[in-house]
C-alpha cells in the first residue's frame, strides 16, 4: 500500500511536511539515506513479490480447474508487474526475483538493470493479457479490485509510455506501443468517463465505469486504509488523526488555476518582505474547484479558510497551504479504518497516454484511427465543463492551450 501511494502521490506537484512527512518528504525532495523510513514500501512490495512467486510456482499443486488456475496467475502476474513498475519509478533498477526465494543465498541478489526490470514488467502483463477474462466477473461485489486484460493492455501503455521517454529513452517504437495499447483501451467500450468529475473519489461513487483498477477498503479497523490522515488538513474533522503530511505546492495551484481558470490571483506585496496571494472572482475549471479543499472545521469546531481561498496569513482561522480534497473520510472509525478506495488507474488517464503519445510521433492534431492528441484531450475538458450539470466555459477548448 505505501509504495502504491507513493507511485501515485511521489510528484514534483506535491510538497511534504518535514514533521510529519517520513518517506513522503523523502522521495518529493531526493533525501533518501541508507537508514532512511523509505525502506517502509521496500518491505511490502517485495513481500508482494514474493507471494506472486509463491503462489506461482505452486499453482499445479492446487486443486483448481483449468480457468481458475488462468485467472489466479493472471493475477499474481499483473500484481508483480504492477509492482515492479512502482519499485523501478522509485528506486531505479532492483534486485528482480521471479522464482520463489528459498533460501538467504537465493535472496542475495544484485540489482537488475532498469532495462531488465522494466523487460520482465512487459513479460508479465503481456502474459497475464492473454490468462485473464474480458470482463469483470458478476459474482465479485468489488471487482474494479481484479484485473482484467483491458486492465493488462491499460498499464502496458502507462509502461511503454515511461519507457519511451527518460531515462531509457526508447522514443517512437515505445511511443507508438503506447498510443496502440490506449487506444485498444478506448475501442474496447469497457470503461467511461463519470459525466460529474466530483463523483471520482466520493465513498458513493466507488468502482465507478471510469475506474480501471483499484484498492477496495472498508470503514472497519485495520480493514481500511489512512489515506485521509496524510491528505486531510492537521487538526480537521475530514478523517480520523489528520497529520495534514501531502499538500500542494503553490506554484502548481497558481499556474492551475492560470491555464484553466477564467482568471488568476491577485498579488499584494505584505511590506515585510511577504506577498498575499487570493483568487481573482470568476468562473472556474470544476476540476479545480472540486479537487482542493477550500474551508474545513478543524477539532475545536473553527472553521478554516485554505490557500489559495485567503492568502499568506497563516493562523487559528487560515491555512497556508492547499489541500486535495481526493480522500476525506470523516466517519472513518480509526486511523486505519477509512472506507476511501484508492484508484490505481483510470481511464481518463487512457486518453492523457494517448494524447502524448501520438503527439509525440505526429504532433497535437494529426488523427490515428479517427483520434487526435487534441481531440483525447477535448474528451477531459468537455466533461469538466459539464460540471454537475450545469454547463461551463471553462476550460477552454484550444490548440494554443494543448
Amino acid at each position: 500500500m505505501q509504495s502504491y501511494i507513493l507511485d501515485d502521490l511521489g510528484l514534483s506537484d506535491v510538497g511534504g511536511s518535514t514533521t510529519d512527512g517520513g518517506e513522503w518528504f523523502e522521495v518529493v525532495y531526493s533525501g533518501i539515506t541508507s537508514t532512511s523510513a523509505h525502506t517502509g514500501p521496500w518491505f511490502p512490495a517485495y513481500k508482494a513479490i514474493s507471494q506472486c512467486n509463491m503462489l506461482l510456482g505452486n499453482l499445479d499443486k492446487m486443486t483448481l480447474t483449468e480457468t481458475e488456475k488462468k485467472w489466479v496467475k493472471g493475477q499474481a502476474l499483473f500484481i508483480r508487474a504492477k509492482t515492479y513498475f512502482v519499485l523501478v519509478q522509485l528506486y531505479s533498477g532492483v534486485p528482480l526475483h521471479v522464482k520463489e526465494v528459498k533460501s538467504e543465498a537465493e535472496a542475495a541478489k544484485p540489482r537488475a538493470s532498469e532495462r531488465e526490470v522494466y523487460d520482465q514488467i512487459v513479460a508479465d502483463l503481456e502474459e497475464a493479457q492473454t490468462l485473464l477474462p474480458s470482463k469483470y466477473a458478476d459474482n465479485l461485489i468489488n471487482g474494479k479490485q481484479y484485473a482484467i486484460n483491458q486492465t493488462c493492455d491499460a498499464l502496458l501503455s502507462r509502461v511503454y509510455l515511461t519507457m519511451a521517454g527518460n531515462p531509457l529513452n526508447l522514443g517512437t517504437e515505445y511511443y507508438t506501443k503506447a498510443r496502440d495499447k490506449s487506444l485498444s483501451v478506448i475501442n474496447s467500450n469497457t470503461y467511461q468517463l463519470l459525466d460529474n468529475f466530483a463523483h471520482l473519489f466520493d465513498l458513493k461513487h466507488e468502482n465507478s465505469s471510469e475506474s480501471i483498477i483499484e484498492l477496495d477498503f472498508i470503514q472497519v479497523d485495520e480493514q481500511g486504509t489512512a489515506m485521509p490522515c496524510f491528505m486531510a488538513p492537521r487538526n480537521s474533522t475530514l478523517a480520523v488523526n489528520t497529520w495534514g503530511t501531502m499538500r500542494l505546492r503553490k506554484k502548481f495551484v497558481k499556474e492551475w488555476r492560470m491555464a484553466t481558470c477564467e482568471n488568476g490571483f491577485n498579488i499584494t506585496n505584505n511590506g515585510d518582505g511577504s506577498t498575499s496571494i487570493t483568487e481573482i472572482p470568476g468562473e472556474e475549471d470544476y476540476r479545480y474547484q472540486t479537487s482542493l479543499i477550500s474551508e474545513y472545521t478543524n477539532k475545536s469546531g473553527a472553521k478554516v479558510t485554505c490557500f489559495p481561498k485567503i492568502g499568506w496569513q497563516a493562523n487559528d482561522k487560515h491555512s497556508n497551504y492547499a489541500f486535495l480534497s481526493k480522500y476525506c473520510d470523516p466517519n472513518g472509525v480509526s486511523q486505519n479504518g477509512h472506507g476511501n478506495n484508492v484508484i490505481l488507474m483510470r481511464f481518463a488517464e487512457i486518453y492523457l497516454i494517448f494524447a502524448e503519445a501520438q503527439n509525440e510521433i505526429a504532433g497535437p492534431v494529426t488523427e490515428y484511427q479517427g483520434l487526435s492528441p487534441l481531440a483525447a484531450l477535448n474528451k477531459l475538458r468537455e466533461r469538466a465543463r459539464k460540471a454537475n450539470g450545469v454547463q461551463r466555459t471553462f476550460p477552454k477548448k484550444s490548440k494554443r492551450n494543448f
